[in-house]
């Protein structure tokens, strides 16, 4: 790793956390978007499934509508609208059909009446041409089949000689993100299902999204040491590639802290940060340092935990004591990777 001048690992602010994480022993319930997001589709299929699916992970902000009973946000959202489409059509997510997938085909799958007219997902243009490239390249390369792809790797992320599943991954354009933030949520899924066994830990990561990026940068994780960047961060300012790159980085190295401090498994660490970073330290409201209304809460839904009114890090966050670091937000940038 490249030195980095602008933004560096707070390494005891880490470790207080890792020790809080220990002590209250979060455990969660299960992966609640995964489970809402899988499909019942035999095991192949069901990798193929998430295999493209995780290529498209990447703004959702905004993105919200009522099914059925329940309002969902996001990657929620998202899932939900392509787990519909698996369960009616259970071959439409796998390479032959995805090979020449249109924007109006896939913003169709994303509209609640199924007009491409009424999607919900944003940018569906590059989101197909995505999955176009990594059809082609599946069909190409691996006979169509995810599985295969991940056969090949034999259980590596990366290996001395030969191809590690990471970089066979980086020849797709949807996992082409310098942190392999995709490939680990990927991962993530694939490990929970028991379809995909990781032999060389040490070279997997927490897959940093846009609310790890804020509650790293809030809870002081990292430390921003260029006023420039400080400012386009707390002012919402758009960030140059290098400075998000630069940020990112950092707060990948800040959550390898956590998780070796801790202890915990790095997808149990994912999904505490990424519910706290959705629940009690959303963008769109202020944070919940001291009192929540519990509205828009997935905290209770997701682990074995009596919510304490406030977010669970308070007691060691540095945003819940000095506004200068409640101020932070992730690095404002209009990319694919997240």
């Amino acid at each position: 790793m490249r030195p980095n001048r602008r933004v560096k690992v707070a390494a005891q602010q880490c470790q207080r956390i890792a020790l809080l994480l220990r002590e209250q022993g979060l455990v969660p319930k299960t992966y609640a978007t995964l489970e809402r997001a899988s499909p019942d589709l035999p095991p192949d299929r069901l990798t193929d499934y998430y295999f493209f699916l995780s290529m498209l992970l990447f703004d959702f902000k905004g993105m919200e509508a009522q099914i059925g009973s329940r309002v969902l946000h996001g990657a929620d959202l998202f899932f939900a609208l392509a787990r519909r489409r698996a369960e009616v059509e259970p071959d439409f997510f796998t390479s032959s059909r995805l090979a020449e997938i249109t924007t109006e085909g896939l913003a169709a799958v994303f509209s609640l009446d199924g007009s491409p007219g009424n999607t919900l997902l944003p940018r569906c243009q590059e989101r197909a041409e995505i999955l176009r490239d990594g059809a082609a390249r599946l069909l190409s390369g691996y006979r169509g089949s995810a599985r295969e792809l991940l056969d090949a790797s034999e259980g590596y992320l990366h290996r001395r000689h030969g191809m590690g599943l990471l970089g066979a991954l980086a020849d797709f354009r949807g996992y082409r993100d310098p942190h392999f933030k995709k490939a680990f949520v990927l991962l993530k899924f694939l490990s929970a299902q028991g379809h995909y066994a990781i032999k060389d830990k040490e070279n997997l990561y927490i897959p940093v999204d846009y609310h790890l990026l804020r509650v790293a940068l809030r809870s002081g994780m990292v430390d921003v040491c260029e006023s420039g960047l400080k400012r386009k961060l707390k002012e919402r300012q758009e960030a140059s590639p290098g400075e998000e790159d630069e940020v990112r980085e950092a707060v990948k190295l800040a959550y390898k802290e956590v998780e070796k401090a801790s202890d915990l498994d790095v997808f149990r660490l994912d999904e505490i940060f990424w519910t706290l970073g959705r629940s009690c330290c959303h963008y769109s409201r202020p944070p919940r340092c001291s009192q929540c209304d519990r509205s828009g809460c997935s905290v209770m839904e997701s682990f074995h935990v009596t919510c304490p009114g406030r977010c669970l890090i308070s007691p060691v966050c540095r945003g819940a004591r000095d506004g200068s670091y409640q101020a932070f937000f992730e690095p404002a940038i209009t990319t694919i990777f997240y």
